[in-house]
């Protein structure tokens, strides 16, 4: 009679980079037998930003956030009047570019706002921040050099400004 061997067949099952679970099977024949092993594995959403945060001077300009994701992900653009979107985006299992608009900032202080892209079925999200600096400030000075001799002295100095500003004397 023969005797019973053992084997130790090795296989490499790559990442899925699907959303759904998705299963395969194996299936062993030999000498009129069959026997099937059934693989599984689950999937998951995958969403990666080339960028998570801008920082923009006060220009009016566009911005491009590159997604890569294998879902249909939903935006949601902040409430401000200052971003919109440019294009609508096909959703779909690839790379997508959100186009976005930014208005000139004309204010005196910078401004912030933050997108959400998400998964609708998932607690999966990314978040973008947008910052961009203020607009429209003014800062002059009539004089930049002052040349004193060495006797004690008073010097004014002119400002014109429209923001409120601070002053610093280091090493004086």
């Amino acid at each position: 009679t023969r005797g019973l061997t053992s084997s130790t067949l090795v296989y490499k099952i790559d990442k899925s980079e699907e959303y759904d679970k998705r299963e395969g099977k194996i299936i062993i024949k030999g000498n009129g037998k069959e026997e099937t092993v059934s693989i599984y594995q689950t999937g998951e959403g995958i969403l990666t930003l080339t960028q998570n945060e801008f920082n923009i001077n006060s220009t009016e300009q566009e911005i491009d956030i590159e997604i890569s994701s294998n879902f249909d992900y939903t935006v949601d653009m902040p409430d401000v009047d200052w971003i919109s979107e440019i294009t609508a985006q096909t959703r779909g299992i690839s790379t997508h570019t959100l186009r976005l608009a930014i208005a000139e900032n004309q204010d005196y202080d910078g401004r912030s706002a933050k997108i959400k892209i998400y998964d609708k079925n998932s607690d999966l999200s990314e978040e973008v921040t947008i910052n961009q600096a203020e607009g429209g400030a003014i800062l002059i000075l009539t004089q930049h050099e002052y040349e004193l001799s060495s006797s004690a002295q008073e010097i004014d100095i002119e400002i014109s400004s429209n923001f409120d500003y601070t002053v610093d004397m280091p090493d004086v």
